[in-house]
């Protein structure tokens, strides 16, 4: 069985690679086959990240997603990109019988929803969740800790907090030696949170401790003299900023003195002390200098005699100091001392009996959110591989929505304009339209389709001429290449009404073989679930076989975007506590799809509140199969259906994509005038995938 356990760091400052060792070493020592993800730390440089592939070449490790991505992805406010592109990293990492580990997002203040992020991923892939923190402090309750890190959100896999005293070794003042050392806090932190204590990891100096000559390869320094860069180890530095009783009390084997190149007089002092027996692990001289003779000479008696290394680095003293600290955090894969110490560390510092129960428990709670929703659609429709026309190629919300469906393969898009001018659009809004996008001059191409028109449409005194001007219209002509099989779908509405969209298709394509009607749903892309409402955009007032039919209908659409159907036919009474003709028209829709297809889930007459609401459910339909888990809504007619939808939507301030056709032979689906460009991408995805699935 796999699972997947996220590490959330809950502040900017969090150290994650030396938890991730340790925990790493436990999984590996069961037997465990083990997959890493990463995602990017924002505020970081890909060069500051720990070689985790050369560390632990049996685990499977999978790529970041690009820090630029990120950036521009967040600066234009594009989630849903972002969290598929997580999705798709995430399932290439997946595999049955292992186990997953995501490092989330860590914190930073420019961009304040990454709490909101890092719950969403988790919530959407199932996972545990253990917190590293640095300090126990900033968690009083379960109640406090949630609301601060998910928004007054509970998570109810949240398995644990790890705090991490690693993030403590940092440069800190003595004001009464006036030097900085890198010192390590050691004093445990009494915590009294609710969170399940999973352990306080409290590194001692020997633990994280650097080699002199990762020093030297980190700083890119250069060393005074040809003696050996040895392999000893710096627990501690120590910065020169004139004060002379500082540098005497700083002296011992494991410790590297700091001092500028041109102090002189300080760096004598050192020397003077060092030839009285005084024991230092390494001297840097900061901002290269070119030294005096009588100094170079001083420094090569006194420091090649004790065989101690002298490096020099031209950067700034506060550029050094900032090295110096994330070298102290990076872990060399040659380090093999240091990573043993910290696996080690780590084991006799946290509660293996927990780590077994988050590693072996089965219970975690996955919600199908709009994220992996629309995941799924834009993976089927990649896999589709179709081809859709937009007739209305000339707007730039079409262009936009066409080059991002380029980019990210979810279909071929067919653009009916005028070609220069749709490039010329493109040029101005920096809009990428390669050659996987093709744009046609319609005038080019409409005599191909006035014989089929004619003969389409005899029946109705259609003829050459007639044809001829209604060709005209790119909606029809769009139609056309539709339904003569040289494109797979159609998306239109951008700029017309729903009617000039649908009705070339009910005259030209008309329903398949199994619908008698054509109906529509809207995809509700609510905060935890994904529902479908139908038909909100077409029937009037349809009667119970029509009802049983956009029934049946939402339900197979429902199906094919991967969401289990549970229909609620929808009344202003629930069961039999009203009558009326409104509310027997429901009931006897609901028997003809019971009678129909015995293989759904569907109940009826239900009220919306017993539909969505399991504590309404209980007191008004205890014993229905749908109430309160309801995933399809059937409105009794478009009054109800428009009205609701467009309620919900506004009042949730949800993402609904739609209307969406159904019962006809191919599939086109209309735009709202106000679709925003990713309204358009999962539209045409959409489009897509129901191509895909047709049978013609």
């Amino acid at each position: 069985m796999h699972k997947t356990i996220m590490l959330i760091p809950t502040d900017k400052n969090v150290y994650m690679d030396n938890v991730i060792i340790g925990i790493f070493n436990i999984i590996l020592k069961k037997g465990i086959k083990l997959n890493f993800l990463k995602f990017t730390n924002i505020y970081e440089n890909n060069d500051d990240i720990c070689e985790m592939p050369k560390l632990f070449p049996k685990v499977e490790i999978y790529s970041k997603v690009n820090i630029q991505q990120i950036k521009l992805i967040f600066k234009n406010n594009r989630r849903n990109e972002l969290t598929e592109k997580i999705l798709s990293r995430y399932y290439n990492s997946s595999s049955k019988d292992s186990i997953t580990i995501l490092e989330g997002f860590h914190i930073n203040e420019k961009f304040p929803f990454i709490h909101e992020l890092n719950q969403e991923i988790a919530n959407l892939l199932g996972t545990k969740i253990i917190f590293i923190s640095s300090s126990s402090k900033e968690i009083c309750n379960k109640e406090e800790f949630e609301n601060a890190i998910f928004s007054c959100k509970k998570n109810e896999n949240i398995a644990g907090v790890i705090f991490n005293k690693a993030d403590s070794f940092i440069l800190k003042k003595n004001k009464k030696m006036s030097s900085s050392k890198l010192k390590i806090i050691h004093s445990h932190e009494h915590y009294n949170g609710k969170i399940p204590f999973l352990g306080s990891i409290f590194w001692k100096k020997k633990v994280l401790s650097v080699r002199i000559i990762d020093i030297f390869y980190y700083l890119k320094a250069e060393s005074l003299y040809d003696n050996i860069i040895r392999s000893e180890r710096i627990e501690s530095i120590s910065f020169y900023e004139g004060n002379i009783k500082a540098i005497i009390s700083s002296f011992h084997k494991r410790n590297l003195i700091l001092i500028h190149a041109k102090e002189y007089n300080a760096i004598i002092l050192v020397c003077l002390l060092i030839m009285q027996g005084k024991k230092i692990g390494a001297l840097l001289l900061v901002g290269k200098n070119k030294f005096p003779g009588f100094l170079l000479r001083i420094l090569k008696k006194t420091f090649e005699k004790k065989n101690i290394p002298v490096l020099v680095t031209n950067i700034s003293v506060l550029e050094t100091i900032k090295t110096l600290e994330k070298c102290f955090k990076k872990i060399n894969v040659n380090d093999k001392k240091k990573i043993e110490r910290i696996k080690k560390c780590f084991k006799s510092n946290i509660n293996l009996n927990i780590i077994d129960s988050i590693l072996f428990s089965s219970k975690t709670k996955k919600i199908y959110t709009p994220s992996i929703f629309l995941y799924n659609l834009s993976d089927l429709a990649r896999k589709s591989k179709k081809i859709i026309v937009l007739p209305e190629g000339n707007d730039l919300r079409i262009i936009k929505a066409a080059s991002i469906c380029s980019k990210r393969n979810i279909a071929h898009c067919v653009l009916l304009g005028n070609p220069d001018e749709i490039r010329h659009i493109a040029y101005d809004n920096e809009i990428d339209v390669g050659s996987k996008i093709e744009i046609i001059l319609p005038e080019s191409i409409k005599k191909n389709y006035i014989d089929r028109l004619v003969f389409l449409r005899k029946h109705k005194g259609m003829t050459n001429v007639i044809a001829n001007k209604q060709l005209k219209n790119n909606i029809v002509l769009g139609t056309m290449m539709l339904e003569r099989g040289d494109v797979d779908g159609m998306v239109s509405g951008i700029a017309n009404t729903t009617a000039n969209t649908i009705r070339p298709s009910l005259q030209i394509i008309k329903t398949d073989k199994k619908s008698l009607s054509v109906s529509s749903i809207f995809l509700m892309l609510l905060k935890e679930e994904v529902l479908v409402y139908g038909d909100c955009a077409i029937n009037i007032n349809p009667n119970e076989h029509q009802l049983s039919e956009i029934a049946i209908q939402s339900a197979e659409s429902a199906i094919l975007f991967g969401i289990n159907p549970k229909i609620a036919m929808i009344s202003y009474s629930t069961g039999n506590s009203g009558f009326g003709k409104e509310v027997e028209k429901v009931k006897k829709a609901t028997e003809i799809v019971r009678t129909k297809r015995p293989d759904l889930i569907i109940d009826g007459p239900l009220q919306y509140d017993a539909a969505v609401s399991k504590d309404v459910a209980r007191h008004k339909s205890p014993q229905s199969p749908v109430a309160g888990e309801a995933t399809v809504f059937i409105f009794p007619d478009l009054n109800t259906g428009n009205t609701t939808y467009k309620a919900v939507q506004r009042t949730s301030k949800s993402v609904c994509i739609g209307p969406i056709l159904q019962g006809i032979r191919k599939p086109v689906n209309d735009l709202s005038r106000g679709s925003s460009v990713e309204d358009i991408v999962y539209t045409i995805a959409i489009t897509s995938v129901q191509a895909s699935k047709r049978d013609y």
